[in-house]
């Protein structure tokens, strides 16, 4: 396995497909890779997650998604958790259409994420990713301050 970058690190540049290079290093596989054979109920200690949201908070949007990807393939299927973590995926995705200047689709993808957290959040999801309001909120201003890049 590769070795962890620090939790300070970020890549050169947020990826934007088709408009700048992809990340070519090991870091973000060996961050997704945090999530193998971890129980469900550890997944909020590993790397995955927490770059993940870190990536969501500092405008990564295409990094979040996939290092949090991991985290949600490895959830227990239809789960309180899996659902809001697949909210915030879908939110990076809607971060990620924006800057991109693609707003129909950041649209559609906001509505998405609004669906999906809600649903998690009103079925018992957020201590079980030790997350509160404060956090969804501070991940919804993210994506709603980012910049056209």
């Amino acid at each position: 396995m590769e070795q962890l970058p620090p939790a300070e690190w970020r890549p050169p540049h947020a990826f934007q497909p088709g408009r700048t290079p992809e990340h070519a290093g090991p870091e973000l596989a060996a961050i997704r890779a945090t999530v193998d054979a971890v129980p469900a109920d550890r997944l909020t200690t590993t790397a995955a997650w927490t770059f993940g949201l870190d990536f969501l908070r500092d405008g990564y949007f295409w990094e979040a998604h996939e290092v949090l990807e991991a985290v949600w393939l490895a959830l227990p299927p239809n789960s309180a958790e899996r659902v809001l973590c697949q909210g915030l995926i879908q939110l990076a995705n809607a971060g990620l259409k924006k800057v991109m200047q693609r707003e129909t689709a950041a649209a559609r993808l906001r509505q998405i994420a609004t669906d999906r957290i809600a649903e998690g959040v009103a079925r018992g999801g957020l201590p079980g990713l030790g997350l509160g309001q404060m956090d969804i909120k501070g991940f919804w201003q993210a994506v709603e301050q980012a910049k056209y890049a």
